[in-house]
């Protein structure tokens, strides 16, 4: 999750909508342990304002769950090259 390069769907939990993101950065992984990271969404075209602190959310591969979390926290994010 910490190399810019994982990019699964989150699924907000009692919704079906499949959301892109990349993870961009965070700590390493450790299997049943809670981690930070943060992430990107992908689409421009989709609208990711569900995602709000306090939402909690399946981290999908396909149509397998393989993790779950919590929005600790929004940051705004310009893509490069944007006003």
């Amino acid at each position: 999750m910490n190399n810019g390069k994982y990019c699964p769907h989150l699924v907000i939990k009692g919704s079906e909508e499949m959301l892109g993101v990349n993870f961009i950065d965070g700590e390493d992984v450790t299997f049943d342990k809670p981690i930070r990271t943060n992430a990107l969404p992908v689409n421009e075209d989709t609208d990711y304002s569900a995602l709000r602190a306090g939402t909690e959310f399946l981290i999908m591969e396909g149509s397998n769950v393989v993790g779950e979390g919590l929005v600790k926290e929004i940051f705004h994010h310009k893509p490069h090259g944007k006003q």
